[in-house]
């Protein structure tokens, strides 16, 4: 199992595959699409969330952006070639990002 990287951002997660073509994409936090099947925990720590938080709100506060690493999601096109996005790591960063009310959230596409 791989370990979580060193960085800069106290929001570091172990990498995804690094064999998985992707692209990093700023995508609306209203447009993801939560699915059991992709979280493994039986829920969200909301002490986890609520840091997570104080640091989003203070780096748009100084920066104007988030310094967080981006979540990872899978894109999905339907047969009406409707593209659905669905979180599958990075679910206290996304809940952060809502409790925040950021409009954008810094994804991992993969297809």
């Amino acid at each position: 199992m791989a370990r979580p990287r060193k960085s800069e951002s106290p929001l570091v997660v172990a990498p995804a595959d690094q064999n998985l073509e992707f692209e990093i994409k700023l995508l609306p936090v209203s447009v993801l699409c939560l699915d059991d099947i992709y979280q493994p925990r039986s829920g969200l720590n909301n002490d986890v969330v609520n840091r997570y938080a104080d640091i989003l709100a203070d780096e748009i506060l100084l920066n104007g952006k988030s310094e967080c690493p981006p979540i990872d999601v899978f894109s999905f096109v339907g047969e009406g070639g409707t593209e659905t996005y669905h979180l599958v790591h990075g679910h206290h960063r996304y809940a952060a990002f809502k409790k925040c009310q950021a409009g954008e959230i810094p994804c991992k596409v993969y297809r």
